[in-house]
């Protein structure tokens, strides 16, 4: 009993200063990380407010951009600014993403680049609809003595000049993507309204344009793309039940479809869809079979009839398509 309240007495120190060392080590390495990098100098006593209240104008928009670690103070303007632009170039209606055209990327990149180079070169700090109105930076000091700097810019720009932008870059792409733009557009419509078969044409269509524009594979995969989507919603089913048929006599009632699409557990019946029924009838001059093909179109219920005015066999090799 003795040796082992002696073990307790040593164990119970030992743990302790073992604690001890692990929260130590683990304040250690916060000191350690909060004093990596330093602020050594702010070209402001304050962050100005504008950065985090971005002020506001009837006439003139107010765009707030900010840079990475940049290794210059040069470059860091560099980057504020372009970041700025990107901001101003979404407001008159181009994002960039990878369903931008060629031309809606190029207009961002030209435009970004033009305005830049105005902005940052000395003596035209203002032009036309735009005006670098304010910079802010910090300088910062790594462990190993090397410098980085953050920039923030405020960029005012005329309300006027981006309307007279956004009807520029619309009559651009309309000369080059109006057709395709107009199917596009189209086919949205008859999708918000669950016609999805009419919207697939639309799709189609707009693909179809697309392979006539000399940088149009993005639309054209773009617009395929939707189409065999809304395709593989759409679903066929057998209406009504079995029917008992007689060889050499009609069918009581016509073979029946129904062409769909389910959204939240409702069925928006497709109009207008091709569906094409195969009968099966005996050859009137050779032995064996033939099948007759029967095309008909879904009606604004969303149903195909077939009737049949004489049975020929009990088979199940009928189909429809």
């Amino acid at each position: 009993m003795s040796n082992k309240r002696g073990w307790i007495t040593f164990c119970i120190p030992v743990l302790l200063f073992i604690a001890a060392m692990i929260v130590n080590g683990c304040a250690h390495g916060r000191t350690r990380r909060e004093v990596s990098t330093k602020l050594v100098y702010a070209s402001a006593k304050k962050i100005p407010v504008w950065i985090t209240e971005i002020p506001e104008d009837k006439e003139y928009y107010y765009f707030v951009g900010s840079s990475g670690e940049a290794s210059s103070l040069d470059e860091g303007k560099k980057q504020a600014v372009n970041d700025a632009l990107k901001q101003v170039v979404e407001t008159i209606g181009v994002k960039v993403t990878t369903e931008s055209s060629q031309e809606e990327k190029y207009y961002a990149e030209e435009y970004q680049l033009n305005v830049s180079s105005k902005l940052l070169q000395k003596g035209e700090a203002k032009l036309q609809g735009a005006e670098l109105k304010k910079a802010y930076y910090e300088k910062y000091e790594r462990p190993d003595g090397s410098v980085f700097y953050r920039v923030w810019v405020l960029v005012k720009y005329s309300k006027q000049e981006i309307a007279r932008e956004q009807k520029r870059l619309k009559t651009v792409l309309e000369l080059r993507y109006g057709e395709v733009k107009r199917y596009e557009d189209e086919a949205a419509k008859f999708e918000k309204t669950h016609n999805y078969y009419r919207a697939i044409q639309f799709y189609v269509d707009a693909a179809l344009s697309a392979l006539k524009i000399e940088d149009g594979d993005l639309f054209f995969d773009r617009n395929l793309n939707r189409a065999s989507i809304l395709l593989s919603k759409i679903s066929v089913k057998k209406y009504g039940e079995d029917q008992i048929g007689f060889v050499g006599k009609p069918l009581e009632k016509p073979l029946r479809l129904y062409v769909y699409t389910l959204d939240c557990k409702k069925e928006y019946p497709q109009k207008d869809v091709p569906v094409k029924f195969l009968y099966r009838v005996p050859r009137s001059k050779l032995t064996g079979y033939k099948y007759i093909i029967y095309n008909r179109k879904t009606d604004s219920n969303g149903y195909a009839d077939l009737k049949i005015d004489k049975v020929y066999e009990v088979s199940d090799r009928n189909l429809v398509e």
